[in-house]
Parts: C-alpha cells; structure tokens; sequence
C-alpha cells in the first residue's frame, strides 16, 4: 500500500506543477492581451481628441442681423476670420500675454505675482 501511495502522491505533484504552469502561461498571455489591448484604445482615443480639436478650431461663428429702418437700427455683421484661434493662443486674459510657470507675464506686462 505505501507502493501505491506514494506514486499517488508523485503523480499529485507533477500534476500541480503542470497546472502551476498552464496557470502562469495562461495569466502571461491574458497581461499581454490587456496591455496591447489598451495601447490601441489609448492611439484610437488620441486620434478621435485630436479630430475633435481640429473640428472645435475650424467652427465658424460669422452672423449677419438685418436691422431695422423704422427702429433705426443698422445692420450687423461679424465675419469670424479662419485660423484667428490658433493665431490668438498666446494671449493671456485681457490681451496681457501669455503667462509664464512662475507666474510672471511674458510679455513684460502686468499679471501673475508681483
């Protein structure tokens, strides 16, 4: 009966290991899946954000109001420039100029700390 026995117990224990290993080959290829898994959704989130800004960029908010001759009201009209935006993204609130980390206007006028 110890014969026996301990072949069993032999046999329980490559069988353990055998497991251990489909276990760790298994969770391996899971991680890989994951991680290239979200690779790929952070490059397609990337792609949409940047069609969305060059969308936002190009939206064009000209109008035009008739006005009216009874009332003496003049027509209006605002023709939004293509591109004025981006031209403008360096100008901090006010027209001041961009403000730098430290807090100092880089274009030597007031804003920031003193």
């Amino acid at each position: 009966m110890k014969v026996s026995t301990a072949s069993i117990s032999r046999q329980r224990v490559r069988r353990n290991g055998l497991l251990a290993f489909e276990w760790i080959l298994i969770i391996t290829l899971v991680a890989i899946g994951i991680v290239s898994g979200l690779s790929a959704a952070r490059d397609a989130i990337t792609d949409e954000l940047a069609d969305v800004a060059e969308a936002t960029l190009h939206i064009d908010q000209s109008f035009s109001v008739s006005g009216n001759a009874i009332l003496g009201t003049p027509n209006v009209q605002f023709i939004d420039q293509p591109g004025a935006f981006a031209r403008r993204r360096g100008v901090g609130a006010g027209g001041q100029g961009a403000v730098s980390d430290e807090g100092k206007s880089s274009s030597g006028g007031k804003g920031g700390s003193p």
